[in-house]
């Protein structure tokens, strides 16, 4: 592990990592006056009452990520100069929140840790700010250290809310974060935490790193909607920590980025993960603002394309549903073709801008083959029936929200005007010397087997190909049914002219691999899917 040396010549680098990149550590460092004798605080805050909490193959005897956390730590010889406390729950502990001084420890804990108990809080939330509040005041009281690294370990839902439990399945949303770490600047003898590590997925967004900015110089986030082994990354950084205590702040974020290399298995794993200088986040901010008012502009004219877009790039598992990597979007827009008349410019080159000051901020970044084209920074886009007023009214208040008015109102606005309007659109294909005549768009509720309509519709459709064996279509209906439903569809051609799928229709699902089966997706109400090709190539018998 000492071989991993701090390098002390490399600041023109400008600390910046590709995705994938595996060059040596000291190609990634920059360097800051530091002192042999500076000290470290290390304070870990876990949430372990949650269902991810659970280790899925793990190698050691243990199934929870909390409490493998503190066992890491606890097999790492300490320097003198780093002092560590742990706060975790976990089923074992019986639903209690307990304090831990972490130390070496060589034997197998006989309990449940080696380390020393501190504080037992109690049958309290991790999620409640203000048993996150106990724990900063409990260990900054017992700590004097010249720098400090606060991770959060956990479930994460963006901006809505982290730390959750199963006494509170949301956790505190970042503004209330963010009020808690201000009530312990005092105690911190920078005023702000040199680094905070948001141990939790869905957490890389911009309103989160702009509400925290002022809380920490160095903001690590994830931003995909999975689980991560965050304990064995922990466990990376925490040891080169150990080994050497005389690393900056700078030099020991560039490592917890590094770690992610070391931990993760990039042929399996799903992940980006990304260091931001909290000083450049403002200029995020304001280029938001500018593009958002751009996307309102577009959006009096291309409102169906712009949504459709978001849908379709919300199909993925990568984000949760209601939050939008800045770059991948930017890409989509740019690539759909539907932006070229030069009055939408500004706009296109407003999401560049964008990219562009999140490409300023973020000093590294590390993830899978699936993080090509992800920022590693996403935005809070819901549809109507993401939020309710209470959601728009709560993300009125962040700060992001004072820079960007124009988004947060176009938020706040969405629940008072509900769509019910499903609009699908795509191409329709047949065997080559066949034409598309007499043709229905029909939707079903099933899992398997043939189709059993729910709805039979005749779409909108225009010829592409001359001997009409490929057309484009577009079908609007009203989903009253439920807000959203899980559904399969596609088209038929009714030969006989009677309304129905029988005998002797030829018919087709969507399909998104073109492999002839179909796929089944989420339709919410006010969806506007583009791009949703039928091959209609099955003979209905």
């Amino acid at each position: 592990m000492n071989s991993r040396i701090v390098s002390s010549l490399l600041i023109a680098l400008a600390f910046t990592l590709a995705l994938g990149c595996s060059e040596d550590r000291a190609n990634r460092l920059a360097t800051e006056p530091v002192s042999d004798s500076q000290t470290w605080g290390v304070l870990i805050y876990a949430a372990g009452n949650y269902d991810g909490d659970v280790i899925q193959n793990s190698q050691m005897s243990l199934t929870s990520r909390a409490i493998a956390t503190v066992r890491v730590m606890e097999t790492e010889l300490n320097a003198p100069q780093t002092l560590t406390q742990a706060c975790i729950a976990a089923p074992v502990t019986q639903g209690d929140v307990e304090i831990y001084e972490v130390d070496f420890s060589p034997r197998t804990p006989e309990g449940l840790l080696n380390s020393e108990l501190v504080a037992n809080l109690g049958q309290v939330s991790t999620g409640d700010p203000l048993t996150l509040r106990a724990f900063l005041e409990t260990a900054l009281s017992q700590m004097n250290a010249d720098h400090y690294v606060l991770c959060l370990a956990g479930d994460g839902h963006g901006w809505q809310g982290m730390m959750g439990d199963y006494g509170n399945s949301l956790g505190m949303p970042v503004d209330m974060l963010r009020r808690e770490l201000e009530s312990v600047s005092h105690l911190l003898p920078n005023g702000g935490f040199d680094i905070l590590a948001l141990y939790a997925r869905n957490m890389g967004t911009l309103e989160n790193v702009y509400e925290l900015r002022d809380c920490a110089d160095y903001i690590v986030t994830s931003t995909f909607n999975v689980e991560q082994p965050h304990h064995e990354i922990i466990a990376e950084w925490y040891r080169d920590l150990q080994a050497q205590p005389e690393l900056s702040p700078r030099e020991l974020a560039a490592y917890m980025i590094d770690a992610e290399r070391l931990a993760q298995d990039t042929e399996t794993a799903v992940f980006l993960t990304s260091l931001w200088d909290a000083n450049a986040v403002g200029s995020i901010a304001s280029a938001f603002d500018e593009f958002s008012r751009q996307w309102l502009a577009a959006s009096e004219l291309q409102s169906p394309a712009l949504l459709g877009i978001r849908d379709e790039l919300m199909q993925t598992d990568l984000h949760n549903g209601i939050q939008l990597d800045i770059q991948e979007y930017a890409d989509a827009l740019a690539a759909s073709g539907q932006f070229t008349d030069e009055q939408y410019a500004p706009f296109l080159d407003a999401a560049v801008n964008l990219v562009h000051a999140a490409e300023a901020a973020r000093l590294m970044s590390y993830g899978s083959d699936d993080a090509a084209g992800h920022a590693g920074l996403c935005y809070y886009f819901p549809t109507q029936t993401d939020l309710d007023s209470t959601a728009g009214d709560a993300y009125a208040e962040l700060q992001l929200s004072d820079v960007s008015g124009a988004w947060a109102n176009y938020v706040k606005q969405l629940p008072r005007a509900p769509r019910t309007t499903v609009t699908i659109s795509g191409l329709g294909h047949v065997r080559a010397g066949l034409s598309v005549q007499n043709l229905v768009f029909f939707m079903d509720t099933l899992a398997t087997g043939l189709p059993a309509p729910t709805r039979n519709l005749s779409p909108q459709w225009t010829p592409v190909t001359a001997n009409g064996d490929t057309v484009d279509y577009s079908i609007s209906f009203s989903l009253t049914e439920a807000d959203s439903m899980m559904v399969r569809f596609g088209l038929y051609i009714d030969n006989n002219q009677d309304g129905q799928l029988n005998t002797g229709d030829r018919f087709g699902f969507w399909d998104l691999p073109g492999g002839g089966n179909f796929e089944r997706l989420m339709l919410h109400r006010g969806d506007v899917l583009t791009g949703r090709n039928v091959f209609i190539n099955f003979n209905r018998n």
